[in-house]
């Protein structure tokens, strides 16, 4: 979704990544709204970066979403709301197009559990609130 989020970013109005978003390639095209899901233990896409199975190195779905926040030209520093015991929602502020990451603390390379955030209504509610320009 990263790599559509840039090359198709005039024409995708929104993207939703779970436990991978990468860094923008440029040149993107346009921006997308962006929201992510990544688990803090996540042993295969290491929250924090490192080696994905050995095959190439990951900088981390911080680093990721600094990128797409400098892409979507956001200001000043994330807003955080928990949305249960293990679950927290960083949201960038003052985008051309909304920026935000789901951290699960503890979680895993999987699809959260519902009672540490519902997936499916996030995303579609994110989605309902996008359009392109």
């Amino acid at each position: 979704v990263s790599r559509i989020a840039c090359a198709l970013g005039d024409r995708v109005a929104a993207v939703a990544s779970l436990s991978g978003l990468a860094a923008p390639v440029e040149p993107c095209h346009g921006s997308s709204a962006i929201i992510a899901f990544h688990g803090t233990a996540d042993d295969v896409v290491p929250f924090n970066g490192g080696a994905v199975r050995l095959i190439y190195q990951y900088g981390g779905v911080r680093a990721a979403i600094s990128a797409w926040s400098t892409l979507n030209r956001c200001s000043g520093s994330p807003v955080a709301q928990r949305i249960s015991t293990r679950t927290v929602r960083e949201s960038h502020q003052g985008c051309v197009r909304p920026v935000a990451l789901i951290q699960i603390t503890g979680g895993g390379h999987e699809w959260p559990s519902s009672s540490d955030v519902n997936v499916a209504d996030t995303v579609w509610a994110f989605f309902r609130e996008q359009h392109l320009p």
